[in-house]
């Protein structure tokens, strides 16, 4: 079985982008997407560039305070939409990958020490 990667989409218009391996969460407005995130860890949200300014500054404040490696993407198209969400997607996953390799050093470094002696 094949695990799906969950990301928020905020919407005022029907979404029926499919993205391979996602689960797409649709809510058509900012408020009832601030009570879902509070009870739910996304790691992706995408707002629609329809949404008002406001309302678009207001859900990226406030989900930046419930989880600050949360990405935030706006789009225009369903296309845009796909590519965005895989893009942060892509990114959060080097930056994970890097710390990963970065977390690793102490111990290289002290496997190679313990093999000099």
């Amino acid at each position: 079985m094949m695990k799906h990667l969950k990301a928020l989409v905020i919407s005022d218009k029907k979404v029926s982008a499919k993205i391979l391996n996602w689960k797409l969460d649709v809510i058509h407005n900012v408020e009832d997407a601030l009570v879902i995130i509070q009870q739910q860890d996304y790691r992706i949200i995408a707002i629609d560039n329809s949404i008002a300014e406001a309302e678009k500054q207001k859900l990226e404040a406030i989900a930046k305070l419930f989880n600050n490696a949360v990405s935030i993407v706006r789009y225009n198209t369903e296309e845009e939409l796909s590519d965005n969400i895989m893009t942060a997607f892509r990114i959060q996953k080097m930056a994970s990958l890097k710390h990963n390799y970065m977390d690793n050093a102490f111990e290289l470094e002290l496997a190679s020490k313990l093999k000099m002696n």
